[in-house]
């Protein structure tokens, strides 16, 4: 029998004969019959259409009070979002001759050197200025470029400068500035005119400049927010998985949708029982302080409630990047990263940030297998930052083995997160043999001290990390000589720890670091070392030898081979806002002054 299909009413009625009553009847009969089937056939269309329950739960909206996402709230979010961004920035790109222009596979650290061996690093927090005038307008203070020209400093590196979660407001306490979430420069840092003026005024004095690319681990912003609501193509883009209903049991109870947090142990191993969450992963052999978070009930643009777990890195507002998923859109965010700040702005430095990748694949006892996500990241990220007439740098604490094959083919560059942090502990406790032991790893693993950037101080202080002396991934433990005796690495750390705590009256260890990291600068190091106890009192009469201390710090890490950096507080000049003897004293930054001043004096006494 032949398929009947509907045929569709004539654009002309069709008009009855007149005078014809039976006629008409059958006319109006027929009408009726004709709409009837219409309707029927349209209830019909729509219910095939209508999203399908799965099996097991209620119909329609769940009853719950979370609102239901509102569609112009989430064409706004889509619009601030760096995967539509992305794409814009890989038009520009994609057939063009702009990625035929330089090779990217080789390392250029002799040339990055060539361009700026000596760095200043500028955290915004720090800059002193009028309350209207942004970051970047401070820093593009010709008197300031006419200093730093003087005493040899080539490059700045402003950071963190970009939009962060922080703006968002769920976790200030956990926020560092690492937790990029937009392309675009934060409100206080000033706008991209503003950037670009500073790069001028940078160039003008023959230095360059350098910015942070978006981490692997961001906040949680409109990527995220659109990722939890089911938004076509943005899934893709963090390691998350979708819990079943009947799986909420076992979650840990949240006061709002998008407060994450940390489930315990138990909950764990109960939703990898069920084959909801993976295996362990290789994460916890690398160092990595991954754990799998979980959001609250979010409703989805579909109007479904959904809880979803989510790897973050330290902190549950840390969300990672999924850089396997077969979508690329965690590629694609981080490629826009490149091309926007190399490419667009023109800046000669793009810090990577790439950790949180380390170990993002299931436990196979395989030692190639942890490495594998983020060598493959760095690999393709500094390739393509070199395409595009750029270097890139390591901002990470890695184990030596993987900074040895990172550098192999990927970053230009990594910051010295192994020997500067040990030489501020040397002068805080007055005992060097942490140092050494670092010098010696260091030259035991092969790393050339040519490939590092040595930065008085990174961060928020002193980072106790030491993964140099970490176990590795597979195999024993390192043994080290230490006191006279030969020691397992792990121990050594804690000797370390000990050692810090009987120089420091209870140090302030950052909380969202697990304790790894003390809190304080190289000025305060060399408060304590003379034992100043509270620095509130009794600087006055110190101040000649605490710049003395710094002024160590900065020389040492001036004397390696490699960059040299150091750490700044700007202040315009002149800065109404200080008392009159600041202002005598702090025209400009003094105690970095005289640091970077040193630092060019060492550079320029290593042989090249």
């Amino acid at each position: 029998m032949p398929q009947q299909h509907a045929t569709p009413a004539p654009a002309i009625p069709v008009t009855p004969p007149a005078g014809n009553r039976s006629s008409r009847a059958v006319y109006l009969l027929f009408r009726l019959l004709a709409v009837c089937t219409l309707l029927y056939l349209a209830g019909t269309c729509l219910q095939g259409c209508a999203p399908r329950t799965p099996q097991g739960q209620e119909s329609g909206l769940p009853s719950s009070d979370v609102p239901r996402a509102d569609p112009g709230y989430v064409q706004w979010l889509s619009r601030q979002s760096m995967l539509s961004e992305s794409q814009r920035l890989a038009d520009i790109v994609s057939g063009s001759a702009l990625q035929w222009r330089k090779g990217g596979l080789r390392p250029a650290p002799a040339a990055l050197l060539r361009e700026a061996d000596t760095w200043l690093t500028v955290r915004p927090e720090s800059v002193l200025g009028k309350s209207s005038e942004p970051v970047f307008g401070v820093l593009a203070d010709r008197r300031v470029w006419q200093a730093l020209q003087k005493l040899g400093i080539r490059g700045m590196l402003p950071a963190p400068v970009h939009v962060t979660g922080g703006l968002w407001g769920y976790d200030l306490t956990a926020v560092r500035g690492d937790d990029i979430i937009q392309y675009g420069f934060a409100d206080a840092c000033g706008t991209q005119e503003h950037f670009l003026h500073l790069l001028r005024m940078a160039n003008a004095h023959g230095a360059v400049l350098g910015t942070m690319l978006t981490p692997a681990a961001t906040g949680m912003g409109p990527d995220f927010f659109l990722a939890a609501r089911g938004k076509p193509g943005y899934a893709g883009i963090y390691c998350m998985i979708d819990l079943p209903r009947d799986s909420w049991k076992l979650l840990p109870a949240v006061q709002s949708e998008w407060q994450g947090t940390f489930p315990d142990e138990a909950a764990v191993t109960a939703l990898r029982g069920k084959g909801l969450l993976p295996p362990p992963l290789a994460a916890a052999r690398t160092g990595n302080p991954l754990r799998w978070a979980v959001t609250g009930e979010v409703r989805g643009i579909d109007g479904e409630l959904r809880r979803w777990a989510y790897l973050a890195h330290e902190v549950p507002t840390r969300p990672v990047l999924n850089w396997t998923d077969p979508s690329a859109a965690a590629r694609r965010i981080m490629s826009g990263s490149v091309i926007r700040q190399t490419g667009e702005l023109g800046t000669a430095l793009a810090g990577l940030t790439l950790q949180p990748f380390s170990g993002t694949v299931i436990d196979e006892n395989d030692q190639r297998g942890p490495a594998a996500p983020l060598l493959d990241a760095a690999r393709t990220l500094a390739a393509e930052n070199r395409r595009y007439g750029g270097w890139s740098l390591l901002t990470d604490t890695m184990q030596l083995p993987l900074l040895t094959a990172l550098l192999d083919s990927g970053p230009d560059m990594a910051v010295d997160m192994y020997t500067p942090p040990m030489a501020a502990h040397a002068l805080l406790t007055g005992n060097a043999q942490a140092l050494r032991l670092s010098l010696d790893m260091l030259r035991t693993a092969g790393i050339d001290h040519r490939r590092l950037m040595h930065p008085v101080m990174w961060g928020h202080g002193i980072d106790y990390t030491l993964a140099h002396l970490a176990p590795p991934p597979y195999g024993p433990e390192p043994v080290v000589q230490w006191q006279g005796s030969r020691i397992r690495a792990s121990a050594v750390q804690r000797h370390i720890m000990d050692q810090l705590r009987a120089a420091v009256d209870e140090p302030v260890l950052h909380r969202a670091t697990a304790g790894r990291v003390y809190c304080t600068t190289p000025a305060g190091i060399a408060a304590q070392a003379l034992g100043l106890k509270d620095q509130r009192t009794g600087l006055r009469a110190i101040t000649p030898e605490i710049i003395r201390g710094t002024l160590l710090l900065a020389s040492w890490n001036a004397l390696l081979p490699g960059a040299s950096c150091s750490t700044a507080a700007i202040w315009p000049v002149p800065c109404p806002c200080l008392p009159p003897v600041c202002r005598k004293k702090m025209s400009n930054s003094i105690l970095n002054c005289l640091a970077a001043e040193h630092m060019h004096w060492g550079r320029a006494m290593i042989p090249s």
